[in-house]
């Protein structure tokens, strides 16, 4: 526990000083800063329009994080053999992969925070400044729980990267098959949807079964998006919640056990 903890605290610190960090978070301010000039070119009511922008923002920083630091750092260490010097003391392979994702999700999560409570401020000052006649009412509370759950599937994500990260030295072929989950995790309830729907019943079972196995291999990631429910003020079930969070821990960790065997059973060249 201390090994991972230890190895967590090193991650974190390596990923502040990363350039790629440093970069999506400057582009992150960046365009909340100018979502309002962006929302004033819209058509519709800026004070919405400004928190599609801010929430859009902040899981965009977010998920380009996981894509980009979960494969770079770990491909880096092997790159330049600092993985060795890791492995030689009193280190095990899982501490090593878990100290990783814990150092790499807090830095997730700091960001996160960090975007989140710049884009409240943001959409703060808009609300106040904003010239209507009939200022909209902002459910704070969801924004930032849509934020919490933003957070939850970036770690998802980021638990993907460092599971295709495992068994492959090339950080580009980890980010690309990374990218391909996420694509397929954001649309798999949708297609389910659709071939359940009567014009499922035109489609053949070939594709119905491939479907099908999509659905239940891949993550759904549809669950942890809370993004207009929170814009538009609409209701959050409780139980749904529960089960988004539930079913993406539960899937997180199988994914590092995963890493954990594989990056055990690897051979280090």
């Amino acid at each position: 526990m201390r090994a991972s903890l230890a190895l967590a605290w090193v991650t974190l610190k390596e990923g502040f000083r990363e350039r790629a960090f440093l970069g999506i978070m400057v582009f992150a301010f960046l365009l909340l800063l100018a979502s309002g000039a962006i929302a004033d070119l819209s058509i519709g009511n800026i004070i919405k329009v400004t928190q599609d922008l801010g929430l859009a923002t902040v899981s965009l920083t977010a998920l380009l994080l996981a894509f980009f630091m979960g494969t770079h750092l770990m491909a880096k260490d092997l790159d330049k053999r600092s993985i060795y010097m890791v492995l030689s003391k009193p280190i095990g392979r899982g501490h090593y992969i878990f100290g990783k994702y814990g150092g790499l999700a807090t830095l997730v999560g700091i960001s996160t925070a960090l975007v989140t409570l710049f884009m409240l401020i943001t959409t703060f000052y808009f609300y106040k400044t904003a010239r209507l006649y009939t200022p909209p009412h902002v459910a704070w509370g969801k924004l930032i729980l849509a934020s919490l759950f933003i957070f939850l599937e970036a770690s998802l994500i980021l638990a993907v990267s460092l599971f295709f990260s495992s068994f492959t030295s090339s950080a580009l072929l980890a980010l690309f098959l990374t990218l391909a989950v996420y694509l397929v995790g954001q649309s798999t309830h949708q297609v389910m949807d659709f071939i359940k729907g009567p014009l499922g019943k035109k489609t053949s079972p070939i594709v119905k079964g491939i479907a099908k196995l999509a659905y239940y291999v891949f993550p759904d990631l549809s669950l942890m998006d809370l993004k207009s429910a929170a814009v538009h003020n609409l209701p959050m079930p409780p139980g749904d919640l529960i089960k988004a969070f539930i079913y993406a821990l539960a899937y997180t960790l199988f994914l590092l056990i995963a890493a954990t065997f594989i990056f055990k059973k690897r051979e280090m060249k």
